[in-house]
């Protein structure tokens, strides 16, 4: 790879410090780099183009920030098949590939030494509108504490009746974040299934439950002020008797992997605590 774009989130990458280090490292290693026009002269002797531009025609995408900056550029991304990695500043990281320190690994990018490991994503449809999502959806009140009626159909059947503060559909790379706070199961996220979690059910029968890849879920919600809300970024309202669709995105999102590093080792670094 040698035409590699960055995208920051300048509100991670203070200054845009990391940035201007992670392009200096690869226009060392010959790489050309392209970073946003809004971050003119961020990094000396980078390349600046529009955003879109950048995801279209570069080799891969680098993102510089948390999860979120990771999520918000792989669904972009995904549009044109470009991998993505990710580079943690933020809290958690865990979708990222490398942390600040370890920018020097990239020279595996320019070597032709990596992986690409495929991500399933979400298809989801409110009305007339459909968007790709990575982690999850989730139907739910606005406001907190406020119970709301929802019947789930998989492929047109009924699945389950709730009474909760909202229903989480999520994919595998998803089940790590809301809905495993919800107390739903971990999964390993190169696996092609949905999840249906329900948040705080009003029922000691509601879990988690799995859904095959093929399987279409129907979220129907029977209250006032309801809105969808995908990868915690887009936010919808929906109305009582209209149906949310959700299947599998034929649209994969690709990240990169410089390190043979397993999911199981990653999630115990990440998410246990240590005393």
């Amino acid at each position: 790879m040698k035409r590699l774009g960055i995208i920051p989130n300048p509100q991670r990458d203070l200054g845009l410090a990391l940035t201007g280090r992670t392009a200096a490292q690869l226009r060392a290693l010959g790489a050309e780099v392209l970073l946003p026009e809004e971050f003119a002269g961020a990094a000396p002797g980078a390349a600046y183009r529009p955003a879109e531009e950048i995801y279209r025609e570069a080799e891969a995408v680098l993102t510089v920030g948390g999860d979120g900056t990771i999520i918000h550029s792989a669904r972009r991304a995904a549009q044109y098949g470009t991998p993505v990695l990710g580079i943690n500043c933020g809290h958690l990281g865990f979708i990222a590939e490398l942390e600040a320190e370890e920018i020097p690994l990239l020279a595996g990018l320019l070597r032709g030494e990596y992986r690409i490991e495929e991500r399933s994503m979400l298809a989801v449809t409110a009305g007339e509108k459909t968007f790709d999502c990575l982690n999850d959806a989730v139907v739910s009140r606005g406001e907190v504490s406020k119970i709301v009626d929802l019947t789930l159909r998989r492929d047109g059947n009924l699945v389950e009746q709730y009474r909760a503060d909202g229903l989480i559909v999520a994919t595998p790379t998803g089940s790590t974040a809301y809905s495993l706070s919800a107390g739903g199961p971990i999964v390993e996220p190169t696996l092609r299934l949905l999840l249906a979690t329900p948040i705080c059910p009003h029922a000691l029968s509601s879990r988690t439950l799995l859904f095959s890849e093929n399987s279409t879920l129907e979220v129907m919600v029977h209250s006032e002020d309801t809105h969808l809300t995908v990868d915690g970024e887009i936010s919808v309202p929906v109305a009582p008797e209209q149906p949310v669709v959700i299947r599998l995105s034929e649209r994969r999102v690709k990240l990169l992997r410089l390190r043979e590093t397993e999911f199981f080792e990653v999630m115990h670094r990440k998410l246990t605590r240590r005393v």
